[in-house]
């Protein structure tokens, strides 16, 4: 099948609300007076705007008579709309056999969006659909494209990939200002002679015709394409398809079992009197790997599904967590402590005194000069890159101010600016003849070696300037800020899995970094997530991961000022070298 997106009008093409429809009509227009209009005259009006419907059977055309009229009518369809509307006999089975195919749904219709998410709740499971466009959602409505766009924009497919189903020449109108191929369906009061003016793939009777072979007619009109675009083409629908659903679920064993811990009698695959599983097999070298990790810290729940989530579908991991499908997952606080102690055995093992190294010393003008001449006198006899070596261990340099110094001869300034650079990794030092520039190498120094507490303290950070700059979309629910620290605490997680499998494979432990991973990985990480979590495009996500970033490096900036004028004005008078020298 060509199409991978349908998007389907609502009324007269997936339920028949016509009985609704006609009775809410019919008591507005009784109320205000209106006498002899039929109910057929009522029924070719669907699919149009109420102001509209309501111009056409009263030839009003005043726009506050035909507000009144509308309000009137919401207050009808508050009571009858719901209980008076009801699927074609064949549209649930069409839609899951579309949801089966891995084919994205959507809706697009006039009907307010409240009303069809309340229709829908006792027929179909919470998020069946992928979009639910109503008339709430635009600012104008069909023939209008806005709606079909906003929802080819909010699912982020092609429109070429996309196939729009409506039962009205409204809705064969709409798909061809979109540029969208339409499929007409003769559900309601439409014939096929005035749809075929309109340019189709196909005219079906019901929604059946969507599964038989004559709904994929379109192809000659889509042309042919290569073998190999294709197969990419199948194979990015089959990842994509793959990144939504996830795992599968295992399927319920509907066969009666005999417990084998307490003999109990059951049907699917726990026990319902003591809880055990059906499948508890015999113990061998991988079950009782899995106990004994899962008796450690139970990493056995789902902790390797999680693991391989993160890699491959992390947005939609923490959209499925959040939405309370939560058994298949480690929780994510769980998850990162068990990777923060995986990455201490991690760096250990590559690289078994990491975690002792001691800082690098701080030594005073005069040291300097008396090893910068050494390494001078030693350039003609080959050993200066080993002393610039020794150097780079025992000093830890700023270089603009050792740049600065009168007392160096420009042979040394020379040596410093071109030489050291190479060979030593140096860390930007503030001046520690001020109050201020103590305190922030001293805080600087103290992250250095206090990895998972900078994550954790980060978390609130994130979460609360995420909250601010990623606002509530159409097709999701706005987080609450909770929420958002799982959120950050799940990405942190990704990051910190992504930093594990980093040393592992390069051998590089960079200890005083929050994360081993190059920053490009982690901007590219970000902006993924975000941009599934989320459901936005990606220079949407782009900007407002930017305004988030910026928004928490001015937050440190003021906390750092703060924090900079309390310790100035309370410890000014200590000493801060010793306070230095312990924290080191």
């Amino acid at each position: 099948m060509q199409y991978t997106t349908y998007l389907f009008d609502f009324d007269y093409t997936l339920a028949d609300s016509s009985k609704g429809i006609v009775t809410c009509f019919r008591n507005v227009l009784t109320k205000f007076g209106y006498e002899g209009i039929s109910d057929e005259d009522i029924k070719r009006t669907i699919g149009k705007t109420l102001e509209d419907s309501f111009s056409i059977l009263t030839g009003v055309t005043d726009a506050d008579i035909l507000a009144e009229y509308k309000t009137a009518y919401g207050k009808e369809a508050n009571q009858y709309m719901t209980i008076n509307t009801k699927f074609f006999p064949e549209t649930i089975a069409v839609l899951k056999e579309l949801k089966k195919r891995g084919i994205k749904l959507g809706i697009i219709s006039t009907k307010y969006r409240f009303r069809i998410l309340d229709f829908l709740q006792s027929s179909l499971p919470d998020g069946f659909f992928d979009v639910i466009i109503g008339g709430e959602d635009v600012g104008q409505h069909k023939p209008s494209p806005e709606g079909l766009l906003k929802a080819i924009e909010v699912l982020k497919v092609q429109k070429s990939d996309t196939l729009y189903i409506g039962d009205s020449t409204v809705d064969a109108e709409t798909a061809k200002a979109a540029g969208v191929s339409f499929v007409g369906v003769l559900n309601g009061m439409t014939t096929k002679e005035e749809l075929s003016v309109y340019p189709h793939i196909n005219i079906i009777n019901d929604l059946n015709g969507l599964l038989t072979e004559d709904s994929d007619s379109g192809r000659s009109v889509r042309g042919k394409k290569t073998l190999f675009r294709r197969s990419k083409k199948t194979l990015k629908r089959w990842f994509t398809i793959k990144q939504e659903n996830g795992h599968n679920h295992n399927k319920i064993d509907l066969s009666e079992k005999e417990c084998k811990n307490c003999g109990h009698i059951y049907i699917g695959n726990y026990c319902n009197h003591c809880g055990q599983k059906y499948n508890v097999k015999r113990l061998s070298m991988r079950t009782g790997l899995e106990n004994i990790l899962g008796s450690i810290s139970n990493i056995g729940n789902g902790f390797p599904r999680t693991l391989l989530e993160l890699l491959y579908r992390p947005g939609f991991m923490i959209r499925d967590y959040l939405a309370c499908k939560r058994v298949k997952y480690t929780h994510p606080f769980q998850l990162l402590f068990i990777l923060a102690a995986i990455y201490v055995i991690s760096a250990q093992i590559i690289k078994p005194d990491v975690f002792n190294e001691k800082p690098s010393k701080k030594i005073n003008k005069e040291e300097l000069v008396r090893e910068l001449d050494s390494i001078a006198n030693a350039k003609e006899d080959g050993n200066a890159k080993m002393l610039i070596a020794g150097l780079s261990q025992k000093v830890d340099l700023n270089m603009n101010e050792a740049l600065a110094e009168d007392s160096l001869s420009k042979e040394n300034q020379t040596l410093v600016k071109n030489e050291l650079p190479s060979t030593h990794n140096t860390n930007f030092i503030l001046n520690k003849d001020t109050t201020s520039g103590r305190l922030l190498n001293m805080i600087y120094d103290w992250s250095k070696r206090n990895k998972a507490a900078i994550i954790l303290l980060t978390l609130p950070l994130f979460a609360f300037f995420t909250k601010m700059t990623f606002p509530n979309r159409i097709i999701s629910k706005s987080y609450n800020f909770t929420e958002h620290v799982f959120i950050q605490s799940y990405i942190a997680a990704q990051l910190l899995f992504l930093s594990v499998l980093y040393i592992i494979f390069t051998g590089n432990v960079l200890i005083n970094d929050v994360y081993d991973i190059p920053e490009i990985v982690i901007i590219i990480a970000f902006i993924w997530i975000y941009k599934d979590l989320f459901q936005q495009g990606w220079f949407k996500t782009i900007l407002r991961l930017l305004l988030m970033s910026t928004l928490c490096i001015i937050t440190l900036f003021i906390l750092l000022v703060i924090t900079g004028v309390v310790w100035a004005v309370f410890f000014q008078e200590r000493n801060l070298n010793d306070i230095v020298i312990s924290l080191n």
